[in-house]
């Protein structure tokens, strides 16, 4: 038994080598080369994640204002302040602001809206018929318009329609490019225009 025991112990001994310097540094690079990649595709999905989250959100924002301002665009009404005629929608000269005359509490008076460019947000104003909008709320944070190298009007109108051109940059900066938002409403109301 003692002489079986010393034979298996001998093999045994004589089996175990252990690993070499060139067998670690091989393991070593290919585990390096597995996790480089593993690397590289977490990185690019993290990256893809970020751009089209950012790309949702400034489009989801600019959608959302953008019904509540063709809201009150359809819903426009010629009206008179002082025996003055008014048109229901009016753009200025420059395309950077919109005034619509528009019954937004439903109480059968028309309030003036006035949509306009301040900065690099578009924001909204409302008032009574008759006096101007002190208070503004923005609507869209982030239009990048005036800095384009050739800056465009943001509002034009064409026959009764009122036409809306954006380019809006998203909140943190992942997108390279802003984002191109173009819609055009129609004004429902006869003699608004």
């Amino acid at each position: 038994m003692n002489r079986l025991r010393k034979n298996e112990t001998i093999g045994w001994k004589e089996d175990c080598k252990g690993i070499t310097y060139v067998e670690l540094i091989v393991a070593i690079s290919l585990l390096s080369g597995v996790l480089i990649i593993a690397y590289s595709f977490l990185s690019f999905s993290y990256k893809s994640i970020i751009f089209t989250q950012a790309k949702y959100d400034a489009t989801q924002e600019a959608r959302v204002s953008l019904i509540r301002m063709g809201d009150n665009i359809r819903k426009a009404q010629h009206t008179l302040i002082d025996g003055e005629s008014k048109k229901g929608v009016t753009v200025s000269a420059s395309g950077l602001q919109l005034d619509i005359y528009v019954d937004v509490d439903h109480d059968g008076t028309c309030e003036f809206v006035q949509y306009k460019l301040s900065g690099n947000k578009l924001v909204m104003g409302q008032a009574e018929l008759g006096s101007y909008p002190t208070t503004w709320y923005t609507v869209i944070d982030n239009v990048m318009n005036h800095r384009l190298d050739t800056p465009e009007p943001i509002f034009s109108v064409d026959e009764n329609k009122v036409n809306l051109k954006l380019y809006i940059k998203d909140e943190y900066g992942h997108l390279n490019e802003p984002i191109y938002v173009e819609t055009s409403f129609t004004v429902r109301s006869k003699g608004a225009m």
